[in-house]
């Protein structure tokens, strides 16, 4: 059986040239606006190399588990950490690779949804790869002729040619004895697979794992998924553990941040200055998403003016534009969060709020009453433990949108966001109000 797939999209610089140096004025600026959008894309995922920054331990972690025989693989985090776009890099080099080597390796990618069920999922999956088939009675689709037999021929999906096979009705083992008798090299990846409800379904899912490791090493299933770790997403099914590796992505230190700058100055052809970078390291609480977001706005502004260098009007211009442009799922968590109840003149949740997003945190993320107390004075109000302590607690609460959690130690309580993009907004939100500044 002879597979066609789609092959990962290469990477060309295309209408915009690898930069070099220049007065503006020689480029168009439509032309620099156009490598800016190329470079810097908060709206989507990554899918090409050369504009992948930092994660090199990841997918060295990755790749180690795609080669091992019988081994299976699960990339989790929290949201906006660049899962999926860790994923595409994966596709892209499996793809070289193809290129590069004999050995065939064919590689499909589904993201997944709460209402679909397994056998819907890898239908739709297998239906990515095709394979032609001779057209017998009666004349289906586009044909294809075949100049060696004048034969009239089909492209097929290989889930459709399963599912005729097993009268509509796909069970665990059908879909592995049809594996193996294809006896091709395949890597199956399933985005967000967290967003499967069903119960029934990650339990196949699970039982599908454990009887590909055992009888077919040639196939490799990728699961990346939102989670704190892996039981999250496959839920009680420790003997799968075993041929499952895990990576889990955390949010993007200060250095990989910076090289994510880097990169897209040199492809768009611009310069941030080393205090706007740290600024916007600062903001973005180790998320690539908002990297892309704010470098895009104030690239944006730098070119609009003729400038080949960023400056603080571009970046206080950026933030106007950003925060215009970020979910209004997390705007809303913090409308809510500050948010005055009546005629209460004691509410003080929004320079509360501000001075948690700057409060220093543990290495999970935690951080005390205590440690609340001094950015709170920075933002000019002066409170007791007593009275913020009060607004500590209502932010863990629904009516603020739970905005914290807490956790109750011996000692103290602690406390963190819920959601990190919440609080990089929040920072975001404190420049465009001037706190950050004095901060």
């Amino acid at each position: 059986m002879k597979i066609k797939t789609k092959q990962q999209a290469r990477f060309t610089i295309g209408s915009y040239k690898p930069y070099k140096p220049q007065n503006l004025q020689m480029d168009n600026t439509s032309d620099v606006l156009a490598r800016i959008d190329n470079v810097f894309t908060p709206s989507q995922p990554i899918s090409v190399r050369e504009l992948f920054a930092g994660r090199s331990k990841e997918i060295e972690k990755s790749m180690e588990a795609i080669v091992e025989k019988g081994g299976h693989l699960i990339i989790y985090g929290d949201r906006g950490v660049g899962k999926t776009s860790l994923a595409n890099i994966l596709r892209a080099i499996i793809s070289t690779g193809m290129e590069n080597n004999e050995i065939n390796i064919y590689c499909t990618y589904k993201v997944c949804n709460s209402y679909e069920s397994f056998e819907g999922l890898w239908e739709k999956t297998l239906n990515e790869l095709k394979t032609s088939q001779k057209i017998e009675n009666q004349k289906i689709g586009f044909p294809i002729e075949n100049e060696e037999t004048n034969e009239q021929r089909i492209e097929v999906g290989l889930g459709t040619i399963l599912k005729n096979r097993t009268s509509g009705k796909i069970e665990i083992s059908d879909i592995c004895d049809f594996l193996k008798e294809i006896n091709e090299n395949f890597i199956f990846i399933f985005d967000e697979f967290d967003r499967l409800t069903s119960k029934e379904v990650k339990e196949k899912f699970s039982y599908m794992l454990k009887m590909l490791s055992d009888t077919n090493n040639k196939i490799t299933i990728i699961l990346v998924g939102i989670a704190q770790d892996i039981h999250e997403i496959i839920e009680n099914h420790e003997s799968v553990e075993r041929c499952l590796k895990q990576v889990h992505i955390p949010r993007m230190p200060d250095k990989e941040l910076k090289e994510l700058i880097e990169k897209g100055e040199t492809l768009a052809g611009i310069k941030f200055n080393d205090e706007i970078k740290n600024k916007i390291i600062n903001f973005s609480e180790g998320f690539p998403q908002y990297i892309h977001l704010l470098c895009k706005y104030a690239a944006n502004e730098a070119t609009k003016r003729n400038s080949e260098t960023i400056e603080e009007k571009d970046l206080k211009a950026s933030v106007e534009k950003s925060i215009e442009n970020i979910q209004e799922t997390i705007k809303n968590k913090y409308r809510v969060a500050v948010k005055v109840i009546g005629n209460n003149k004691t509410n003080k949740f929004k320079p509360v709020l501000f001075a948690c997003a700057f409060a220093k945190t543990d290495e999970y993320g935690y951080f005390t009453s205590k440690d609340v107390q001094h950015p709170l004075k920075i933002v000019g109000h002066e409170m007791t433990i007593k009275q913020y302590g009060y607004h500590l607690s209502q932010l863990c609460k629904e009516e603020k949108g739970e905005i914290l959690e807490k956790l109750d130690t011996s000692s103290q309580y602690s406390y963190k966001f819920k959601n990190p993009l919440v609080k990089a907004y929040i920072k975001i939100k404190a420049y465009q109000e001037g706190i950050e500044e004095e901060i």
